[in-house]
């Protein structure tokens, strides 16, 4: 009765087992299938839009996101040193794992439940390429659709072409965006010539690009290189000497000066253009444009006392209305309007209209010699009484129509408007004369459009 009793808990046993093992065969081979290959991996990593002037000379680089992006490279062409740090650091044992480090994942698991919250992440390389070319919110529901599409993957490509796609998407701050984009603009070098100190470095970056900045927080970036360093000598994959001899090696950082000219100009061109693919050679005339630059900054100086803080200039080509010069503000680094583009922005136009009230006034027979008065009006409109004043708050007095446009005045401006059809008329003028911006009826803009 007994080894009949253990003869079927073992083959109860061996059902279960032999279920269990189907089911994770299932899971693991053939439920991957079922979800989605990432498209974004069948095309190489998007080369850096870059932005010259009419000669070539650089206005911006850039790549959607503003991270800087160089050729992709081969895994053959990244220095073993960068590969086995970049592992070290992020998932050391990538070529033994299908895509999910299970160990890893129970050791993340127990310092969550120790610490009462998430302390450390147990995501593989395969996985962080997951989240790079598909970003999602964190929840349990998107790390179960990285862990499959991972998994995919890992059943598509070998290792060699997992690592090339993650070596050459990952971000390493500062506007890099992979290995050999991070090599140029830290240490001004081709990713081939980077030492072990220099790949331990790099590979230290990612797990914070903006808080171990090198050129916010040196002390932070080196104390991670030096923690990569030990973590390849704790995995034999460098001997002491060359731990040793690296952790010792000067850093020689090399800030690149990123092009960043003319930017409302190329800010004009992202807006019609989001992530343009290429080299994109502009009309802009880099020489006219700095000219210009330090003409709005000389004039700014000279009229600080009289609260004057903007100014805007474009200068275009007649022949071929090309643009040579556009300058949008003084400073666009100003938290005072500095990003706002005077050359296009909507804006009252000041002074620029009064000729064309005067020009009616011609084409209704007066002369440049006739008298108006300029002195103090008052008009009733829907929203209230309508006071002009001239920029000085003081009246002139009777002035020809040739004084009155001379010295801008407004309240010259405003009856000779009142007198020659008002703001329908103006509006009528203007519009045949291609201004498309005035777009509400006429008793909106009242007399004060002139």
């Amino acid at each position: 009765m007994n080894v009949a009793r253990s003869r079927k808990r073992w083959r109860r046993l061996l059902r279960w087992a032999a279920g269990a093992g189907l089911a994770w065969l299932l899971v693991w081979y053939a439920l991957p299938w079922c979800f989605p290959w990432p498209e974004e991996l069948n095309r190489a990593p998007a080369p850096a839009a870059e932005f010259t002037d009419r000669a070539g000379t650089p206005l911006r680089r850039m790549l959607e996101g503003d991270k800087r992006a160089g050729a992709a490279r081969a895994l053959e062409e990244i220095p073993d040193a960068l590969v086995q740090a970049t592992l070290a650091a992020e998932d050391q044992r990538f070529h033994s794992h299908g895509g999910v480090d299970w160990l890893a994942a129970a050791r993340a698991v127990k310092d969550a439940l120790g610490a009462g919250r998430s302390v450390s992440g147990a995501s593989t390389v395969t996985q962080q390429l997951v989240k790079m070319v598909h970003p999602r919110p964190r929840t349990l529901w998107t790390k179960g659709l990285e862990i499959m599409t991972a998994r995919r993957i890992e059943l598509t490509w070998s290792k060699d072409e997992i690592l090339a796609a993650y070596l050459n998407r990952l971000s390493y701050g500062s506007f890099a965006a992979g290995c050999g984009e991070a090599a140029q603009t830290f240490f001004d070098k081709p990713l081939r010539d980077c030492s072990l100190a220099e790949c331990a470095f790099l590979a230290g970056l990612p797990q914070a690009p903006s808080r171990l900045s090198p050129w916010k927080n040196m002390a932070g970036a080196k104390e991670r290189q030096e923690w990569v360093l030990s973590r390849m000598l704790a995995l034999e994959w460098i001997s002491a000497e060359e731990h040793d001899r690296a952790a010792a090696e000067p850093l020689r950082l090399v800030r690149q000066a990123a092009a960043f000219r003319a930017p409302h100009f190329v800010d004009m061109i992202l807006i019609d253009e989001p992530v343009p693919g290429a080299a994109v050679r502009t009309t802009l005339d880099l020489a006219i444009q700095e000219q210009c630059e330090r003409c709005v900054r000389d004039r700014l100086a000279r009229l600080a006392e009289n609260n004057a803080q903007h100014a805007a200039v474009v200068v275009m080509e007649n022949a071929t209305g090309h643009i040579l010069a556009l300058v949008g503000s003084p400073d666009y680094a100003s938290a005072r309007g500095g990003q706002v583009n005077g050359a296009t922005a909507r804006r009252s136009p000041g002074s620029a209209l009064k000729p064309f009230t005067y020009l009616l006034a011609f084409q209704n027979g007066q002369s440049p010699a006739d008298i108006v008065d300029d002195l103090p009006v008052e008009f009733m409109t829907p929203t209230g009484i309508y006071r002009p004043q001239n920029y000085n708050r003081r009246a002139a007095g009777p002035v020809s129509l040739r004084a009155a446009l001379a010295n801008s005045l407004n309240l010259s401006a405003v009856r000779t408007l009142q007198a020659h059809g008002g703001a329908a008329a103006l509006m009528e003028a203007l519009q045949s004369c291609g201004v498309s911006t005035l777009t509400r009826p006429p008793d909106d803009y009242g007399l004060g459009l002139t």
